[in-house]
């Protein structure tokens, strides 16, 4: 029993000794570009709105379809066509839980997007490419630490995904709110 909370406390120490630099980026870093570096786009009809948010989600998309290509190009080469087969070499199956975490996590991303699209203020629309690039990067950290150091290596990717979609939700909530009782 004293070996198995040791192991926990292990990794929570891990876990959490990734926080001092993913949180700060993304949570420093996003405001930062919003407003010294990244210039508001002239737009602020309902459609164009829309129309950039769904060219964010096609750019964060990026990530989930170089994940499947791999995932493709890795059954065809290792012969493991039949995913039910459970012949999949370890780097396979990482990529195959990546996609699957890839998905969700654009679900998320893609509604929080839209969403935002619609109430933020017309200066602040960059948010939205700018969490678009935070967004495309926390993936592929997610990716390449869970390849390089297992299950525990997916924690800065984990943590930079959450401080940007959460941040997105709450933010659209809450100015859904302002604008319903303004």
């Amino acid at each position: 029993m004293a070996d198995d909370a040791t192991g926990v406390e292990t990794r929570q120490r891990r876990i959490l000794g990734t926080i001092w630099w993913t949180l700060p980026l993304v949570l420093l870093g996003v405001p930062a570009l919003d407003l010294w570096v990244v210039p508001a786009p002239a737009i602020d009809g309902r459609g164009e709105r829309i129309t950039l948010a769904l060219q964010c989600n096609a750019v964060a998309l990026m990530p989930y379809f170089a994940v499947c290509m791999k995932i493709a190009t890795t059954r065809f080469l290792e012969g493991a066509h039949d995913p039910l087969s459970m012949n999949a070499s370890p780097s396979l199956a990482i990529d195959c839980r990546v996609m699957q975490n890839h998905l969700e996590q654009l679900v998320a991303f893609a509604i929080a997007a839209l969403a935002l699209a619609t109430v933020l203020p017309a200066e602040h629309l960059q948010l939205l490419p700018i969490a678009t690039v935070f967004f495309v990067l926390a993936r592929a950290i997610y990716g390449w630490g869970y390849h390089r150091q297992g299950t525990l290596g997916r924690a800065p990717g984990v943590q930079m995904t959450f401080a940007i979609t959460v941040p997105m939700v709450l933010g659209a909530f809450v100015l859904v709110l302002l604008r319903a009782f303004a």
